[in-house]
């Protein structure tokens, strides 16, 4: 990885989750992707990401349309 100069009151650790959470968010890396650049296990920094309030998965409106769909129908099928 290139270096870059930091600002003394940001580390090197701080400075690979923050560009780790980034990329995630920009839908550049995988988490497992955005783990390995920030160092930090899967889970770490899945607990990283829910901790900034970053979803792990995109849901979109199509998909929460689709699961409203399937409900109805789940909810007819069941005679409710």
């Amino acid at each position: 990885m290139p270096s870059i100069d930091l600002p003394p009151s940001v580390d090197e650790a701080k400075a690979r989750l923050l560009l780790a959470v980034a990329l995630f968010q920009e839908g550049e890396v995988s988490v497992g992707q955005g783990a390995e650049i920030a160092g930090l296990s899967y889970r770490a920094f899945a607990d990283a990401l829910m901790d900034r309030g970053v979803p792990l998965t995109t849901y979109t409106e199509e998909m929460l349309e689709e699961d409203f769909a399937f409900a109805r129908e789940f909810s007819r099928a069941r005679g409710h």
